[in-house]
């Protein structure tokens, strides 16, 4: 009894201490958790990837599971949720939906949570040892799928819907707003059309034969002169601003500072810059006709006279030769 006693004390500090520890005979006694006996009657630590449990005479040490038994090629039920150690070997465990109930047999399959048939629902939610409870739903609740994760749910929160009024209710104000906005934008169309004809008209019938000495954007609104910008991209259109500016050629032209400016814009854009750039620096001296006569002189023919006749809609021949 004393010897007895005397032994697993020793097995007890070899354990707690850790060290490679000589067997006390000629045949290994027995080595602690971790450890191994060898040859030498010595007890060996068991190598990473190994592990030995409990008091043992074992020559050697088993290797850890990497995967879960449970596992294949096709699906995967299992996984290890504890990493192998000296003394223990890895565990597995299931994963969410299935559970493995722990009185059943080593290694059994993880087996996936019952699904509860349409008309009941889950009252106790599935772990990983144990399944889902399934029960009938109560008068007022109802379960329109089948699922191993929901309870049964009122009727009026669940699956019902919206009632058939409802939704024509819905539908009803939805194309009334629609239609409203429609009408709205049509209406918003049709009173800046009918504002821009008789804007055009009174242009037309109040300008006199001095017209010509009027401010350019008096004449000719920013879309107007948007799309004037778009009639005149050409190659030389620096050259009709050098006019337009009275500039010698040996001074660094605005169209040359406007080009640099909007290096990455398209030529009607730089067009267009230059013009509210000459509308802005000339002042009232930014005249209809003194635009007309540089476009003539930059393009005289038909060409420059069909771009007079559309923007300027009134006998600007007249007004030239005031200038």
């Amino acid at each position: 009894m004393v010897v007895n006693t005397v032994t697993n004390v020793f097995y007890l500090i070899l354990f707690i201490s850790e060290f490679n520890v000589v067997c006390m005979s000629l045949t290994c006694s027995g080595c602690g958790p971790g450890f191994y006996c060898s040859t030498d009657d010595v007890c060996l630590p068991c190598e990473d990837g190994y592990y030995k449990p409990g008091f043992n005479t074992g020559s050697f040490c088993y290797p850890c599971k990497t995967d879960c038994p449970g596992n294949t090629l096709v699906e995967e039920r299992e996984f290890i949720s504890k990493k192998c150690s000296k003394v223990e070997d890895s565990v597995c465990s299931c994963k969410h939906g299935y559970y493995r109930e722990p009185d059943i047999k080593f290694n059994a399959l993880c087996l996936k949570w019952t699904e509860c048939a349409v008309g009941s629902g889950v009252t106790i939610p599935g772990t990983d040892i144990k399944d889902v409870v399934c029960e009938p739903c109560e008068a007022g609740f109802t379960s329109d799928n089948k699922s191993s994760t929901e309870p049964c749910v009122k009727k009026e929160e669940g699956g019902g819907g919206l009632s058939g009024w409802a939704v024509a209710v819905i539908a009803t104000f939805c194309t009334i707003i629609v239609i409203g906005l429609i009408v709205g934008a049509l209406i918003w169309i049709f009173r800046n059309m009918k504002r821009n004809r008789l804007h055009l008209k009174n242009n037309i019938r109040f300008f006199s034969r001095r017209t010509g000495e009027t401010h350019l954007l008096k004449s000719i609104d920013e879309l107007r002169l948007s799309k004037l910008s778009e009639e005149m991209v050409t190659g030389d259109w620096e050259m009709f601003f050098r006019r337009l500016f009275d500039e010698e050629p040996s001074v660094s032209s605005p169209a040359e500072n406007v080009r640099t400016e909007y290096e990455t814009k398209p030529v009607k854009e730089k067009i267009y810059r230059c013009l509210k750039l000459w509308i802005r620096v000339q002042g009232n001296e930014a005249t209809n006709a003194r635009f007309v006569a540089a476009l003539r002189d930059w393009r005289p023919g038909q060409q420059s006279e069909d771009i007079i006749r559309r923007y300027f809609p009134y006998n600007i021949n007249s007004v030239i030769t005031d200038v």
